[in-house]
């Protein structure tokens, strides 16, 4: 669900950009490179969100070879849950 996510945002991203740049260049000559370039641009701003936004996800995010150990309880008091190495057991 989070990929889709990151897509229509950086799709968003782009269009926005794109539809910002063709109010600029309305009053602009047809040679100025923002008119001739502006879907280049876009996509390009698109494609920066879109791996800006896919980093983000990925930063501190947990290593696969991590198990997730539920909460429980022991001596009367409530351990949270928490992720452990594979192989080993939380104290």
């Amino acid at each position: 669900m989070k990929r889709y996510l990151i897509i229509a945002i950086a799709l968003i991203v782009g269009i926005l950009v794109a539809l910002l740049l063709a109010r600029l260049s309305a009053n602009r000559k047809p040679d100025d490179p923002l008119v001739s370039y502006r879907l280049i641009i876009s996509a390009a701003a698109s494609l920066i969100t879109l791996v800006a936004l896919s980093l983000m996800l990925e930063i501190g995010a947990g290593t696969p070879d991590l198990d997730y150990q539920p909460p429980r309880v022991e001596n009367g008091e409530l351990i949270p849950g928490q992720f452990v190495e594979s192989g080993k057991n939380a104290e």
